[in-house]
């Protein structure tokens, strides 16, 4: 046996026990993702290119006229002031307000019909409109006058919608003023029909629910609200502002599946490997260690650790040389800035440096000492080359990017500075150079799926890439973006 609310029924009696039942809601998952159980849905929502998340949501209305079977009858308007709207980053242990609005119209246009029908004249009961434009169908197979006015709530005429005499099959169209109840008076010598069919918007600040269920949407800027789960959950609630019994208000909330949103301004850095410019290096040998993202934005720094004891060091391209033959394991770590929160990507890899390991003997050292006077030769000590860039910051707005950053804080002079870019490969190519030493640079044209960073040069040579590098977001492919 299948139980179903009275209300929803496709036929029920035009009275039922409760007179007056309470408005409810439905709250679905947002995204668009069916239902998971308990478990949260795999899409992640939100981001740095759609910082919003629709949050489709119903309201019902028990008593909306049901005068024939199949009809969803609107039920009384609601000003938006009684909606609450929030979310919970913690499977709903805690609530908090969503930043956001009502969209403007529903996640499925938003359109209601409700149709009334008899014999002879009448006046039927009151049923909600919203405001805006609505559309009468009106049919009568009689031969007698047949006309049909729109009163408001108190009886006051809004609109004559037909007046002929004999059988009548057409529409007309009438501005509704403001969200309300209205009511037909016809006037009629046979069988008569009226359908109203309406678009409803939410822009002049109510909701009008139905008997089966009106829906709209709340965009929520998760963004803004820096939401970042795996488990979050939303919540609309409803403060009922009718008199009905002793107590004046009541509410009313439902809450969505489990859904994930990530409501950051940049995309964390994942995929992380790195690559050598060389296939056999060998002992002492300079080789270049890039590091390559699948994913990542904005400014990131990667810290190497090359396992021979050489100090830490950052950058995106690092040259580095081994002191000995054998195997040395490698760890970077790619680490993005706080977008509001900051996440790392880490890998560890072996490097084979051809030779074997050393085989470190005893020191003896010799005493002997040569009676013949030498003379000492002084050669001027070599120009050093400059140290790293520090403090990379890009502004990329539209098809520019604007670089800028800090001069070395150590090493030799500086001259001008060398950009390097690398597209998802990972080979740096130079790109330009600034005029003198400049600390700012602009890059136009295609710039998505591009890592940049800066190189100092001097009379000692170019030192290394700079500490950061600056990435762009991943290029649009198949008509999205990644």
């Amino acid at each position: 046996m299948r139980i179903v609310a009275a209300h929803l029924q496709d036929e029920y009696r035009s009275a039922i026990p409760l007179i007056i039942n309470p408005t409810y809601l439905s709250v679905e998952r947002p995204g668009g993702t069916g239902d998971a159980s308990l478990y949260a849905a795999p899409v992640i929502l939100s981001g740095p290119k759609q910082p919003t998340v629709t949050v489709p949501f119903r309201i019902y209305d028990p008593d909306g006229i049901r005068n024939i079977p199949g009809s969803n009858g609107v039920g009384a308007s609601i000003p938006i002031t009684r909606l609450t709207f929030e979310y919970s980053l913690d499977d709903g242990g805690r609530w908090l307000r969503a930043t956001g609005g009502l969209s403007n119209t529903s996640s499925t246009g938003n359109a209601t019909s409700q149709e009334f029908s008899g014999v002879g004249s009448q006046t039927t009961a009151l049923f909600g409109l919203s405001a805006g434009t609505a559309k009468f169908t009106l049919k009568h197979d009689g031969t007698t006058l047949f006309t049909v006015w729109l009163l408001d709530v108190q009886g006051n005429l809004l609109g004559l919608l037909a007046e002929k005499v004999g059988a009548f099959d057409g529409t007309a169209d009438l501005d509704i003023p403001a969200d309300g109840s209205y009511r037909l008076r016809v006037v009629a010598g046979g069988q008569w029909s009226v359908k109203i069919e309406t678009s409803q918007t939410s822009s002049v600040g109510f909701v009008t629910p139905t008997r089966l269920g009106q829906d709209y949407s709340f965009i929520w800027n998760a963004q803004t609200d820096a939401a970042i789960s795996e488990n979050a959950r939303f919540r609309v609630g409803l403060i009922q502002g009718d008199a009905n019994g002793p107590i004046n208000r009541a509410s009313i909330a439902a809450v969505s599946p489990p859904f994930r949103v990530r409501g950051t301004t940049c995309v964390w850095p994942r995929g992380l490997s790195f690559q050598l410019n060389k296939a056999n290096p060998k002992p002492l040998e300079s080789i270049a260690h890039t590091g390559i993202l699948l994913e990542g934005t904005g400014l990131m720094t990667f810290t190497w650790d090359f396992g021979d004891g050489s100090p830490l060091v950052n950058g995106q391209r690092i040259n580095h040389a081994y002191p000995y033959g054998g195997k040395y394991t490698v760890r970077v770590t790619a680490t993005g800035t706080a977008c509001p929160q900051r996440r790392s990507a880490t890998i560890t890899a072996q490097v084979t440096i051809a030779g074997a390991a050393p085989l470190f003997l005893p020191l003896v050292s010799s005493q002997t000492v040569s009676r013949e006077s030498s003379r000492a030769e002084v050669t001027a000590a070599p120009s050093a080359a400059p140290g790293p860039v520090t403090e990379l910051t890009g502004d990329l707005t539209g098809d520019s990017l604007q670089l800028s950053w800090s001069a070395p804080p150590d090493g030799g002079p500086v001259e001008n500075y060398r950009i390097y870019a690398s597209r998802a490969e990972g080979g740096f190519q130079p790109i330009g150079m600034t005029s003198g030493n400049r600390t700012v640079f602009s890059v136009r044209g295609q710039l998505c799926d591009t890592s940049y960073l800066v190189a100092a040069l001097g009379p000692g040579g170019e030192g290394a890439g700079s500490e950061q590098s600056y990435l762009t977001p991943a290029c649009e492919r198949g008509g999205g973006s990644q």
